[in-house]
């Protein structure tokens, strides 16, 4: 019965082993086909914002948002897509104010002891959680195809 546990195990390695490079291959590509569409359909004012979508397998620059994290536990892939933070375009660290909008606000005035100035608020535009609702389905289908290919291959 030990004997059968640890062949069992020693298989289970040996999938994982044979699934990792075609499943990070393909997170790459879906990753990839995400970002553009994401920067497709952001807003424009300075080009900041597109240039700050991007994705990563390590943690995310500081100030950035993260749309999704697939992945999770010890020694597996993780892919994180982001939006904001600072680029060669300049910072983006309004990502989340796009979008998700903001309401009606005060912003202080610096050195005043006035009431500050009336902000009338912004309306979301975004394009982060669009885009990631239209490819969610498309995504799964395709990691389990990987992962089929992969494992038959043991």
């Amino acid at each position: 019965m030990v004997e059968g546990v640890a062949e069992f195990r020693r298989r289970m390695r040996s999938v994982a082993q044979k699934v990792r490079e075609p499943l990070r291959a393909e997170l790459e590509k879906i990753a990839a086909d995400i970002v553009r569409q994401m920067r497709s359909v952001v807003a424009r004012q300075s080009g900041a914002l597109a240039a700050s979508i991007d994705y990563t397998f390590d943690k995310p620059p500081k100030g950035s948002i993260r749309i999704a994290t697939v992945g999770g536990g010890k020694d597996s892939l993780i892919v994180t897509i982001y939006a904001g933070g600072k680029t060669a375009a300049g910072d983006a660290f309004y990502a989340r104010f796009v979008e998700f909008g903001t309401k009606p606000h005060t912003i202080p005035v610096p050195g005043s002891d006035g009431p500050g100035v009336r902000h009338p608020g912004a309306a979301a535009q975004p394009f982060f959680f669009p885009v990631f609702r239209a490819n969610k389905k498309n995504v799964r289908a395709r990691i389990r195809i990987v992962l089929r290919r992969a494992i038959r291959g043991v």
